[in-house]
């Protein structure tokens, strides 16, 4: 008897440790809202809502809004008149065209370099040196860091592998429901499932996909074999869909080589909702809108590529929230075949219990 309770204890300990789901991604790129493995650019007049990741470089163009933290791996530019309101890292320099307003603590490899009427208002830590316009303000800074033991130049984790992790994951779901050859030549109506691309998708210019969420927390994945395209002014809608669901298009180029392996492009004035897992680049044109689900960002995260957002693009409004895979996470997830077979094994060493002590008394 005390045999059978342990075995019913161990396998329903077991099964409800299996029904944990690993979070999609790692805790540090989940709070991201773009990550290039190359660099990220963003254009003029441009808004990222949320974080920015990258081994390489990123920039912003003159006038553009940075709303999160800015991490670089080798330099960090910010244009004319353009904002950052978190802090930035970069692992060599980081310099701010005339007019920048920089809200948050900035902290470089080498040198940092401010223009004309430039305002930081957090610390400026240096490498080597800080270069401030006269008419720049400036309030705090540390300079020749390096000359100090044990000191370490910022340095940003590649995500390659969380990246292609995730999209395994994804992918390993199964195939869900096929999309048809020329599915997003016409409007379309999709409710919440798992979906696939057994090629590439393209999505028509001016074309409409409408999500429908029936009014409850829903998921939708879309694992699509080779790329992804969506042309000018194409449109993906919500209808009934609550703030904490969740839309993943996982772009996984399993069909293609080369620098076009798994990519992504928004044309000019695409209306765009999700978070993107791609192998390769991503690319919103001009006017283009990336927007997550309720006050989350969404996301564009590039596995081996680059980044970029043409001029008065948005990739998560301003004051958005970053956690891009959390709704995801959070979402109720049938329990996987072990789980369910160390479920049936605990019942059923349940009821050999209860007639045991049925026939004991």
């Amino acid at each position: 008897m005390k045999h059978t309770k342990s075995l019913l204890f161990i396998s329903i300990i077991a099964a409800a440790s299996s029904a944990q789901a690993m979070p999609l991604l790692n805790a540090e790129l989940n709070n991201q809202s773009i990550y290039a493995n190359v660099y990220v650019t963003v254009g003029a007049l441009a808004t990222a809502g949320g974080n920015m990741q990258s081994p390489g470089a990123i920039s912003t163009g003159a006038g553009s809004i940075a709303g999160g933290n800015i991490e670089a791996g080798t330099f960090a530019s910010i244009g004319a008149s353009g904002a950052v309101k978190g802090n930035i890292k970069s692992g060599t320099y980081t310099s701010a065209g005339a007019g920048a307003g920089l809200s948050g603590d900035i902290k470089t490899g080498t040198y940092a370099s401010f223009g004309n009427s430039a305002v930081v208002a957090g610390n400026v830590e240096s490498g080597t040196d800080t270069r401030i316009d006269l008419t720049a303000t400036v309030v705090i800074t540390k300079q020749d860091l390096t000359m100090e033991p044990g000191y370490s130049a910022p340095k940003v984790i590649i995500q390659t592998e969380n990246i292609e992790s995730a999209q395994q994951t994804l992918k390993d779901l199964g195939q869900g429901t096929q999309l048809a050859v020329g599915f997003g030549t016409n409007d379309e109506l999709l409710g919440a499932g798992l979906y696939s691309v057994a090629d590439y998708l393209t999505v028509a210019a001016g074309t409409t996909i409408t999500l429908d969420g029936g009014g409850v927390d829903s998921s939708w994945v879309f694992n699509i074999s080779n790329y992804m395209t969506f042309g000018a002014l194409a449109n993906i809608e919500l209808l009934n869909v609550t703030d904490e669901s969740s839309i993943i298009w996982n772009i996984l180029g399993d069909k293609t080589v080369g620098a076009g392996e798994g990519y992504t492009t928004l044309g000019a004035g695409a209306k765009f909702r999700g978070l993107v897992l791609s192998k390769g680049y991503i690319s919103a044109g001009d006017s283009a809108v990336m927007l997550g689900v309720g006050d989350y960002c969404g996301g564009a995260f590039s596995a081996t590529n680059y980044v970029t957002l043409g001029a008065n693009a948005t990739l998560g409004a301003d004051g958005c929230k970053n956690g891009a895979a959390t709704a995801y996470n959070n979402l109720a997830r049938l329990p996987e075949p072990s789980t369910a077979l160390l479920l049936g094994l605990g019942l059923a060493l349940f009821g050999i219990a209860r007639r045991k002590k049925a026939r004991v008394h």
